[in-house]
């Protein structure tokens, strides 16, 4: 990759705010904290990276946007607002002036732009909706801006020239302007490349990053005093944030970066934590405070993709997490497929809402015969010969089953030519023990047969440690499935172990071969023993690709429920070394296969091509556009294939040039005629793509046909997909794309 000359974001851009996160009577009051950012975005047309030239050659024209990300749910996504600038040189910074207990303070930020450092400023009251303001230019163009509200007032750091000035803007009331702007002296320090600056009781601390390190100083009684050397240089400006009386500063360095503390009236900064985020190098990271239990919060820039961090508190102590994905940018080339994915079918729900469809028919007429109203995901996996469809939070026709999964048996034939039928169990499924629960987003994620019994992998625990899925657990079935439309009779799963809460909390699993994976000598193992592998991510739609392996002989599967996780003996694949996969027991040296922002995901060995296929959907602000995306391997660790777009279901599966060819609901308006109303939430949204499975492969000539189910959300229903390729070029490893 090469290197970027322009960061998206700086120290100051990310702001843990008073504004509540969602408008509402009950959260506007208890305020639920919400977080702000400020972030360059390449303006259309341009290049879309900063630093690079564009088609004219001209370097990428940059923008300033705000976004903001509701807190009151771990599953609320990043939002992008109204433009603050429409041309920026370097990251802006951002603050939040006092407000009352019911008006929250303006958002003020400060964005260094060609006429100079520019005050813009916004009234954050969500009833007026107001937009981003200029207040004026307050100094020439700079290197580097930090902003901080304190005393009533904004204090505002500007690097230039290798110095550093304070400036002081103390109208408290009133429209923000710049003639409010004075001079408040210079700090001592020089060669400043990167400076932040946080306001705790009584004093500015600041942090600059120079050419010999990254440099406090604190402003107290009307000076500025150098306290000591936080760390030495690092590749990118070093940021600061206060919580709890202690001082966290973070310095950018290779591929994550380092955490300092300084505790309450500590001389000096200590080195306590080392956070490695992905695969790509870390050029700029922004740390704030936050409410939510005194974690702290980082908007992370790892190449040109921007991921939310967050300091959570687990077992007695503390770790490092994605949260979220602001922006994805994968700069591995990607095309798309020249024939793109059509619908074959839907398989739930009563009637297909597909203008279009004969007859209304769908694969299973699951609400009449089993009372399943409507669901999503849809994991086709095997036990004893026969198949199994595994489903997520399902919506029934008695409302005291909530939301409990559900799941099918598959027959070849089914009501439509060509494809298959599903017979939907008339129950839900059900984790016993192990402190699972059953609720929303706890879902069945994969099984496996061993040893004549079958087991399943499932998410559990919602929302713990402020994750939307909390944890994977395995669970082992008890007794055979005897699935019956009519049949009023969960079947039960007893719960074994948790497999992750960190890196493997959604997970896709199938058979490798144990030879090649150097976990042991070839000797001392049969040539043709299979082993579990177990490939996933852990933030929800946030996070990497991770692999591990489980050696079903090793474990305790067939034994007692619920024993301590490291009784499973995972081994994580943490890299190579001479081109062999090098494993570890320890989940944290884990090593990410593929950089992403994954949540569903699907792999699979597919004996046509001789290769294993990854199915996933696109990341937020993702330059391959909103579609299902197809990589393959040789291994079960890579090296991957670049992406192959398959299916925008923005353009094709909304269709909004052809209204007959619609299967997901493009609109609000009340002659829509696709979707349904299943539930509070989904009844009045437009739908969405997710959760692509593959379902099954074949060949047809030169062509891999191969089907995957994909889930709709409005209508909250599941659809079999059919896709197309040159299964000689899959075979090859090259794109078979146009």
């Amino acid at each position: 990759m090469p290197p970027l000359t322009s960061a998206l974001i700086g120290p100051g851009s990310l702001l843990q705010s008073s504004l509540p996160g969602t408008v509402g009577p009950v959260r506007a009051v208890l305020r639920t904290p919400r977080l702000d950012a400020v972030v360059r975005t390449p303006v259309a047309g341009s290049s879309g990276v900063p630093g690079e030239a564009g088609p004219s050659g001209e370097p990428a024209a940059m923008a300033l946007h705000p976004y903001s990300r509701d807190q009151h749910r771990p599953d609320e996504n990043w939002r992008r607002g109204l433009i603050a600038s429409s041309e920026t040189l370097q990251p802006a910074c951002l603050a939040q002036r006092p407000g009352t207990r019911w008006w929250p303070g303006n958002l003020e930020a400060l964005s260094i732009e060609p006429d100079g450092v520019v005050h813009h400023w916004r009234d954050p009251n969500p009833r007026l909706d107001r937009p981003w303001e200029r207040a004026g230019v307050l100094a020439p163009p700079a290197d580097a801006v930090a902003l901080a509200a304190h005393l009533g007032g904004l204090d505002a750091l500007v690097a230039s020239d290798g110095g550093v000035r304070h400036l002081r803007w103390g109208n408290r009331l009133g429209r923000p302007d710049a003639r409010g702007w004075r001079d408040a002296g210079a700090l001592p320090v020089a060669e400043a490349s990167g400076v932040d600056v946080v306001a705790t009781p009584g004093r500015l601390d600041a942090v600059v990053t120079t050419a010999d390190g990254v440099v406090w100083l604190t402003h107290a009684r009307g000076s500025w005093r150098r306290r000591a050397v936080v760390a030495g240089p690092g590749d990118g400006p070093a940021s600061v944030a206060a919580s709890r009386g202690e001082l966290f500063v973070a310095v950018p360095r290779g591929s994550g970066f380092d955490v300092h503390r300084a505790g309450r009236g500590a001389p000096r900064f200590e080195r306590i934590e080392r956070v490695e985020c992905g695969l790509q190098g870390v050029a700029a990271v922004s740390l704030t405070a936050s409410r939510l239990d005194g974690w702290l919060q980082a908007l992370v820039q790892e190449g040109t993709s921007l991921f939310q961090w967050h300091r959570q508190r687990y077992d007695g102590g503390v770790r490092w997490m994605r949260a979220a994905c602001l922006r994805f940018d994968d700069r591995e080339p990607a095309r798309a497929a020249s024939r793109p994915s059509v619908k074959v079918a839907q398989i739930t729900g009563d009637i297909d809402t597909q203008p279009s469809v004969r007859g209304r028919v769908t694969l299973s007429s699951s609400a009449s015969r089993s009372g399943v109203l409507g669901t999503d995901l849809g994991v086709r996996v095997e036990r004893g010969g026969a198949s199994y469809l595994l489903c997520g939070d399902t919506h029934w026709r008695s409302p005291l089953l909530a939301t409990r999964d559900s799941i099918a048996a598959i027959s070849p034939d089914g009501p439509v030519p060509g494809a298959p039928g599903f017979e939907f169990h008339g129950a839900p499924l059900r984790l016993e023990g192990g402190g699972a629960t059953m609720r929303e987003y706890d879902v069945p994620l994969d099984a496996f047969e061993f040893g004549g019994r079958w087991f399943l992998f499932a998410t559990s625990n919602h929302f713990m440690h402020h994750q939307v899925m909390g944890r994977s657990v395995l669970a082992r079935a008890v007794g055979e499935p005897r699935l019956s439309g009519r049949s009023r009779r969960p079947l039960r799963f007893e719960t074994l172990t948790t497999v992750s809460s960190h890196r493997l909390v959604n997970i896709s699993c199938g058979w490798v071969p144990a030879a090649g994976l150097g976990l042991s000598e070839a000797s001392e193992e049969p040539s043709d023993k299979q082993i579990l592998a177990l490939w996933g991510c852990g933030a929800y739609r946030a996070d990497d690709l991770f692999l591990a392996v489980l050696d079903p002989d090793a474990a305790p599967l067939l034994g007692r429920p619920c024993f301590s996780p490291g009784r499973l003996g995972l081994r994580f694949y943490a890299g190579l070394r001479g081109g062999r996969p090098v494993w570890t027991p320890r989940e944290s040296d884990a090593r990410p296969l593929l950089p992403g922002a994954l949540g569903e995901l699907s792999v699979r060995w597919v004996p046509e091509i001789g290769r294993y296929v990854l199915l996933a959907m696109s990341g937020p602000e993702d330059p391959v556009g909103p579609a299902v995306t197809l990589r393959t391997s040789e291994t079960p660790w890579g090296p991957w294939s670049p992406r192959i777009a398959l299916f925008d279901w923005i353009a094709r599966g909304m269709s909004f040039d052809d209204p007959s060819s619609r299967f997901i609901r493009a609109t609000l308006e009340a002659s829509e005629p696709v979707g349904d109303r299943i539930f509070r939430g989904q009844r009045d949204a437009t739908g969405g793509a997710y959760a692509p499975y593959l379902f099954d492969t074949r060949l047809d000539g030169p062509d891999l046909v191969l089907r995957y189910t994909l889930s709709t959300w409005n209508p909250y229903q599941i659809v079999l997909m059919e896709q197309r390729l040159d299964a000689e070029a899959l075979a090859a490893g090259s794109s078979p794309a146009g």
